[in-house]
């Protein structure tokens, strides 16, 4: 796995508009980063099989991963990615998710949107390599 384009901030929508604030709590980045996800089943000890997909942008508070098929959304998955050489690692619940019909043309991948529930300091210093990380 490995990180293409890195570090160029997104502009969103609502900048053009004076006096609207965008309400995420944390600054995106874009970048390009394959990725294994494991959906967690509390009901069985192992989780299910690995989806191949990737992370479109990411920050300290989730990320934009695209996969082949479309996950339930509130379910956790397990996140693995390296990030400039290093492991990253985290569990994330699925905040998220594009129908089958929005799936991407191109691709046929469709979009989830997470949020970090569980990441360890190694995943976190390997995040901070990519985005502004505070605390």
């Amino acid at each position: 796995m490995t990180v293409i384009e890195i570090h160029v901030p997104i502009r969103n929508a609502l900048d053009s508009h004076p006096g609207r604030r965008d309400s995420r709590k944390h600054p995106r980045v874009r970048l390009s980063l394959q990725v294994e996800c494991r959906l967690m089943n509390p009901e069985k000890f192992w989780p299910d099989r690995p989806l191949q997909g990737e992370i479109t942008d990411v920050s300290i508070g989730g990320a934009k991963v695209w996969l082949p098929q479309r996950l339930p959304l509130f379910k956790e998955i397990e996140v693995t990615t390296l990030i400039e050489g290093r492991l990253f690692r985290a569990r994330a619940e699925i905040v998220g998710a594009d129908t089958q019909a929005q799936r991407d043309p191109r691709t046929a991948r469709c979009r989830h949107s997470l949020r970090w529930v569980l990441m360890d300091a190694h995943s976190k210093e390997a995040l901070s390599r990519v985005v502004p990380v505070s605390g």
